[in-house]
């Protein structure tokens, strides 16, 4: 790739170098010498280490590409903690249902329905949990 570039830079350096240098203060020799010399120094320059460039900034963009579509470290924050905390919510709730009138605690009047909720999501984190360690334990 860098070949194919080869040409249309050396123009370039050599028309930016006619345009700032005056004619009538160098030689066409002096011009040729140093037409050459810059030559040379694309010549020498390490072009692999551009390309290694080149390659890291796309190999960064697939990166961050596949990251985004995992969502920010927000969102998988929030999947990663959601479950645990709406359980140990739900928990907690239902232990305080159990233990405030022991000792004289306001009572939350829950009706039949907000109970079913409460167990259902404690039944799905737990037995869930247990399901995937079970299965995680077959795999291996």
């Amino acid at each position: 790739m860098i070949e194919l570039l080869y040409k249309p830079i050396t123009d370039i350096v050599t028309k930016t170098i006619a345009s700032f240098l005056p004619a009538q203060k160098m030689s066409e020799k002096e011009k040729a010498e140093l037409e050459e010399q810059l030559q040379n120094n694309i010549l020498k320059a390490d072009w692999k280490r551009l390309e290694k460039e080149f390659e890291d900034r796309a190999s960064a963009r697939e990166l961050a590409k596949a990251e985004l579509k995992n969502g920010t470290a927000f969102t998988s924050f929030l999947a990663a903690f959601h479950r645990p905390l709406w359980s140990i919510v739900c928990l907690v709730i239902y232990t305080w249902t159990m233990i405030s009138p022991s000792f004289n605690f306001p009572d939350i009047n829950f009706t039949g329905l907000h109970k079913d909720v409460m167990m259902t999501v404690v039944i799905f984190y737990f037995g869930g949990r247990s399901v995937e360690k079970v299965f995680a334990a077959m795999k291996k």
